[in-house]
C-alpha cells in the first residue's frame, strides 16, 4: 500500500520499494507488540490455550480417564479443529468447566476389596435385652435398620493384635460409649452419622476402621496416571486436619507401613501438596478448600476421586458454618457412587440432615441408607465438665478471668480463654500480659499464619506457655490433655459454638471447668447457653433467666429478631440489587470449577421434611418457661407494649367450602399424628358449618387452626395440610376447590 503512494518516477527505485517493504513488516511487527504491551496475558486464556493444545494431541480422550472408560466429545466439546471452524460457539469459561467435567463425570463403577467383620461370639451370644440395657445405660440412641451389636471391650472389634497392643500400651482399657457402637457400623461398611459429645474419641472410631479399609485395597496408580486416594477426611480448620493426620500416623504402620498419607491444608504451599499427589498417595486429610484446587489443579492431572471408596466428614457442621457446604457436596458428587461416607460431629443441626438425606444413598435401592448414632443429647456436655455462667459487667471481667487462672492453672496445667474477634483476641494479650505477669500467654485466631497458629498450639501442649486466648478456630477437635480450664471471655453467639468450646476440656476421662462470662449486652446468647445448661442438668442462674425473658419481650415486641442457629450464615446484609450482582459473581466463578452454587435467599426454599431436635422451650421445665414468660410479660406492660410468648403459633386455614368428606380426610387421626410428629403442632377444627350463603360467608364459618412453636414447621404443616386437601379432590371426595 505505501508503494502505491510513492510517485511513480520512484517506483523503479530499488532501495525506496525496500525502504517501504521494511516499512510494512515494522508496522506489522509494531501492531503485535503493541497489542502484547496494551493487552496483559491473561491466565485463562492461558489455561484455555494449553487446554486446546492438550485436546486436540489427545484426539478426544481426556488425560486421567482410562482407556476402558473414554469419554468421546459431543458438540458441545470440540476440539481444536472444530473449534476454529466455529471459533464464537464455545467461551473459554466453558471450555474449562467441561474439562472439569470431563474429568470427574462418568466415574467408573468401583470395585472395592471386601473388608468382612464378623461379630465376635460374645457379641453374638447377648440376647437383644442385653443390648437394650446396655446401650440405655451408655446414653446411645440409634435409627437405622439391622443396626450390630456394640461392643464391650476392644479384643470384640475385630482389630490386628498388634492395635490391641497400642491400646495396653498407651492405657486404653475400654472403648467409649461412641466406639462401642460406631466401631462395628463402619467395620461393615454402612454409611454412618455419628453424634457425641467433645472429647468422646470419635476420631478413633473411624482411623481405624479406614485403616483397615484402606490395607485391603490394591494400588491402581501406574507412571504418569492421576494419584487417586482411597480414603479422604474433610475437616473444616488447619489444626484440626493436623491432629487428625497425627492420630492415623501413630496407627498406619501397624497396618501396612507403605501406606502414603498426605495432609493438604490452607497457608500451606500448594506446591508441596502436589508433590506429595504425584509421589502417591492412599488417604487424604485435607480441609475443602485446598482439596478442590487439588483436584482442578493443572488441568485437572493431579488427582482425582475415582477411586475414593471412603470418605470422613469430620465437625461436618462446621464446614457449613464456615461456608464450605458447596465445596463438600462437590467433593463428594465427584467421589463414586459406591462410597461409603461417614459423618462425625458433636452437633447436628438441620442443614445436615437435609446433606445427609440426600448424600447417604444406597446406589442400588436410590433411597436414604444410613445409620445414626446419638450420644446422649446433642447439646450436652461431658458430665466431667463443670459448668460455671456468670452474668457480670464488662469491667468485671479481667478480675474475674485472673482469679479463674490462678485457681485452676497450676503446675503443668493448661487453659484456653475464648474471645470473639480477632481484634479482641490481641488486645486482650496485650492487656492479660500486664494485668497477670506470673502466666504464660499465647495467641491464635484466623489473621495469624499458619505457622504461628501451629507454634501456638505447640507451645501450649510443650507447656512454653499455660494460656491461649483464641477465637473459635480453636474451639473445634483440638485434643490438648492439659487444658483444665475453658473460659469464654466473650460469650458465644450461638449454642454449637458453646458446645464446642467447652468441649475443649473434660477431655478423655479428665474432669475440667467451663467458666462463660454473660454480660446485658449479650442477651442474645442467653438463651442458648441456658439451654445446654438445662440439657446438662446444670442450675440455671437467676440472672440469666432474666437476659432470656428480657430477650424474649424485645422479639415479641418487635424490638429485636429472633435468634437462629449458627449455622444459617451470618454477616453482612445486602439490599436486592447488590444480592443479585453478588449472585452473578459466584455464579460466573463457580461455572469455571463445575460448583453448583446455591441462589441467595430470594424464593421460598423448597419443602424438606426433615426431623428436627427439640427447641429450647420444649426442653425446660414448665415451671421455669412460665416465670420466664411472666417476667417477659411484666416487661411488657411497664412499657405499654402488647406481649405474646414466642412460642405460641398459629395459622388459620378456610374450610367451610370444603365437604363432610374432605374436612372428614383432613381431620383423620393418622393424618393428625403425623403432623405432630413431623412438625410438632396441633391441628383442630372449628365454627360451624354452612351449607348455604356465599363462599366468603362459609370460608369465614368454619376453618382448620394449626398451632405450634416454630413458625417455619407450622407453614411446612399447613403446605402439607393443603395437599391432604388437594389429593382428596383430585380422587373425587370434594365439591369445591380449594384456594
Amino acid at each position: 500500500m505505501l508503494c502505491a503512494l510513492l510517485p511513480a518516477k520512484r517506483l523503479n527505485d530499488r532501495s525506496c520499494c525496500t525502504g517501504a517493504l521494511l516499512s510494512v513488516w515494522w508496522l506489522r511487527g509494531l501492531t503485535r507488540m503493541t497489542s502484547v504491551v496494551c493487552r496483559p496475558m491473561d491466565p485463562w486464556e492461558t489455561f484455555c490455550d494449553d487446554l486446546d493444545a492438550n485436546l486436540g494431541a489427545d484426539k478426544g480422550v481426556m488425560v486421567g480417564v482410562s482407556a476402558s472408560n473414554v469419554v468421546e466429545y459431543d458438540p458441545a466439546f470440540r476440539d481444536v479443529k472444530q473449534a476454529s471452524e466455529a471459533p464464537q460457539s464455545v467461551s473459554k469459561a466453558e471450555k474449562k468447566q467441561n474439562k472439569l467435567k470431563l474429568a470427574h463425570r462418568d466415574i467408573p463403577k468401583l470395585e472395592v476389596v471386601p473388608t468382612p467383620y464378623r461379630e465376635a461370639p460374645s457379641v453374638v451370644a447377648r440376647t437383644d435385652e442385653e443390648v437394650e440395657a446396655f446401650r440405655a445405660s451408655h446414653s446411645i440412641e440409634i435409627d437405622g435398620t439391622d443396626v450390630p451389636h456394640p461392643i464391650k471391650r476392644w479384643d470384640e472389634a475385630g482389630l490386628i493384635s498388634a492395635v490391641l497392643h497400642k491400646f495396653v500400651s498407651e492405657g486404653w482399657k475400654e472403648p467409649t460409649a461412641i466406639q462401642c457402637q460406631a466401631l462395628p457400623v463402619v467395620m461393615t461398611g454402612r454409611n454412618l452419622i455419628g453424634i457425641a459429645e467433645t472429647g468422646s474419641g470419635k476420631t478413633l472410631a473411624f482411623v481405624l476402621p479406614m485403616l483397615r479399609h484402606v490395607a485391603a485395597q490394591t494400588r491402581s496408580r501406574g507412571r504418569g496416571k492421576p494419584a487417586m486416594p482411597v480414603a479422604v477426611i474433610l475437616s473444616p480448620t488447619r489444626e484440626l486436619a493436623q491432629q487428625i493426620s497425627d492420630v492415623i500416623e501413630k496407627f498406619v504402620g501397624l497396618y501396612k507401613p507403605e501406606i502414603r498419607l498426605a495432609t493438604c491444608i490452607g497457608g500451606d504451599s500448594i506446591d508441596r501438596d502436589i508433590g506429595k499427589f504425584k509421589a502417591g498417595v492412599d488417604i487424604v486429610c485435607a480441609t475443602p478448600g485446598r482439596l478442590v484446587d487439588i483436584l482442578t489443579i493443572q488441568n485437572c492431572k493431579v488427582a482425582n476421586l475415582h477411586r475414593a471408596s471412603f470418605v470422613v466428614l469430620d465437625e461436618a457442621d462446621r464446614m457449613f458454618d464456615q461456608g464450605f457446604g458447596q465445596q463438600v457436596k462437590t467433593i463428594l458428587r465427584w467421589a463414586p457412587k459406591e462410597k461409603q461416607t461417614v459423618m462425625f460431629s458433636a452437633t447436628f443441626p438441620r442443614e445436615m440432615e437435609i446433606l445427609a438425606r440426600d448424600t447417604l444413598v444406597n446406589p442400588t435401592t436410590k433411597k436414604s441408607d444410613y445409620v445414626r448414632i446419638r450420644i446422649g443429647g446433642v447439646t450436652k456436655l461431658s458430665p466431667l465438665i463443670q459448668q460455671h455462667v456468670k452474668v457480670v459487667e464488662h469491667y468485671e471481667k479481667m478480675t474475674h478471668l485472673a482469679a479463674a487462672l490462678r485457681e485452676h492453672v497450676v503446675g503443668d496445667q493448661a487453659a484456653i480463654v475464648f474471645v470473639n474477634e480477632q481484634t479482641d483476641a490481641d488486645k486482650l494479650f496485650q492487656a492479660v500480659k500486664s494485668e497477670i505477669p506470673d502466666i504464660r500467654f499465647g495467641v491464635s485466631h484466623g489473621g495469624k499464619i499458619q505457622e504461628d497458629r501451629e507454634a501456638a498450639m505447640e507451645a501450649l501442649r510443650t507447656g512454653e506457655t499455660q494460656v491461649l486466648i483464641a477465637t473459635s478456630v480453636a474451639a473445634r477437635g483440638i485434643d490438648v490433655d492439659k487444658v483444665r480450664l475453658v473460659f469464654n471471655y466473650a460469650a458465644p453467639d450461638h449454642l454449637e459454638d458453646y458446645v464446642h468450646r467447652c468441649g475443649r476440656t473434660g477431655r478423655a476421662g479428665t474432669k475440667g471447668v467451663a467458666i462463660t462470662m454473660v454480660t446485658a449486652a449479650d442477651e442474645a446468647s442467653a438463651e442458648p447457653i441456658a439451654f445446654s445448661l438445662a440439657d446438662s442438668g446444670v442450675a440455671v442462674p437467676h440472672e440469666l433467666w432474666y437476659l432470656v425473658a428480657a430477650r424474649r419481650y424485645r422479639v415479641a415486641a418487635g424490638h429485636a429478631k429472633k435468634k437462629h442457629s449458627g449455622f444459617e450464615g451470618r454477616g453482612f446484609k445486602f439490599s436486592a440489587l447488590e444480592q443479585r450482582k453478588v449472585a452473578e459473581e459466584r455464579q460466573k466463578k463457580a461455572e469455571t470449577a463445575d460448583i453448583e452454587v446455591e441462589e441467595l435467599e430470594t424464593e421460598q426454599p423448597k419443602k424438606k421434611h426433615v426431623a428436627r431436635e427439640k427447641t429450647f422451650v420444649d426442653r425446660l421445665d414448665p415451671a421455669l418457661l412460665q416465670t420466664a414468660n411472666d417476667i417477659a410479660r411484666r416487661l411488657a406492660e411497664e412499657s405499654n407494649q402488647e406481649f405474646r410468648p414466642i412460642d405460641q403459633y398459629r395459622i388459620l386455614i378456610p374450610a367451610g367450602q370444603l365437604d363432610t368428606t374432605t374436612r372428614g380426610s383432613v381431620m383423620q387421626a393418622e393424618f393428625k399424628e403425623e403432623l405432630s410428629s413431623k412438625f410438632e403442632c396441633n391441628l383442630v377444627l372449628r365454627g360451624t358449618y354452612i351449607s348455604g350463603g356465599t363462599g366468603a360467608e362459609r370460608a369465614a364459618a368454619q376453618h382448620f387452626i394449626l398451632t405450634g412453636r416454630n413458625a417455619g414447621l407450622l407453614r411446612a404443616a399447613r403446605d402439607l395440610v393443603k395437599e391432604r386437601i388437594g389429593e382428596v379432590q383430585a380422587k373425587g371426595g370434594g365439591r369445591y376447590s380449594f384456594e
